[in-house]
């Protein structure tokens, strides 16, 4: 059996560009919904915060870090403010590796104001994937998914380690063609599709929309990735 950990990044008070904007407040709100959602499940939850935003300030926020499941992981402002969030996400993650020697061998990775309604069938999924990756990969658009991804410790620190440094949101160069690029291009790693959807709830912190999608595309799309994986597939070919 896999030792699967949670993953939650998080800035309370954004501190770069390219960013929905909204009050620390609110996020903060948010962020412990999250958290007491992820808590339901038995699993350790490292939340990896870089603002320095009082967290015992609003009360939602401080009893969801206090559970008992909860581990809080503080890491100072980056530097890359015009590098956007995906830059500053990833240098988080990679700075909690370097710091600790981790009682997981792998984690479920989610953006920390994303709601992730089916987490048990995630995890589910997750113990059955042979590869050391699930991660939704988009050919056309040259993407890979990184609000939701589960994937080895190892394989993370090996292969995904460093990446940040190429992204760049001024430049229209996000952390999702970055990591696009490094596992299509290297064809000895290993990734898998998720086979079900990822079931998203909350504001995109990129445009501000809701994540929510249309029930008979979701529909559609769960039928594509049953199809997808018999062919051996490990990317979506078109997008809708």
């Amino acid at each position: 059996m896999k030792r699967t950990a949670i993953i939650l990044t998080g800035t309370v008070k954004p501190n770069t560009i390219l960013v929905s904007q909204s009050t620390p407040e609110l996020r903060a709100k948010e962020y412990a919904a999250v958290l007491n959602h992820c808590s339901l499940y038995g699993l350790p939850v490292h939340f990896l915060e870089n603002s320095d935003f009082d967290m015992e300030s609003v009360p939602e926020l401080a009893t969801a870090v206090s559970h008992a499941l909860v581990t809080v992981h503080r890491f100072p402002l980056s530097k890359g403010f015009d590098r956007g969030k995906g830059y500053q996400e990833f240098e988080m993650i990679d700075r909690f590796f370097e710091k600790r020697q981790p009682d997981f061998s792998c984690f479920l990775k989610i953006s920390g104001r994303y709601l992730l309604k089916n987490i048990p069938h995630i995890l589910s999924a997750w113990e059955n994937c042979s590869e050391q990756m699930m991660v939704d990969m988009h050919a056309r658009m040259r993407v890979a998914i990184t609000g939701v991804f589960c994937c080895e410790t190892e394989f993370y620190k090996q292969n995904i380690s460093g990446l940040f440094l190429s992204a760049d949101d001024s430049k229209g160069r996000f952390i999702e063609h970055v990591l696009y690029e490094e596992l299509s291009t290297d064809k000895t790693l290993k990734t898998a599709l998720f086979p079900l959807n990822p079931e998203l709830e909350g504001i995109s912190g990129s445009y501000g929309g809701s994540l929510s999608r249309h029930p008979m595309k979701m529909k559609v799309r769960n039928v594509e990735r049953k199809l997808l994986s018999t062919f051996g597939r490990t990317e979506f070919p078109i997008e809708y």
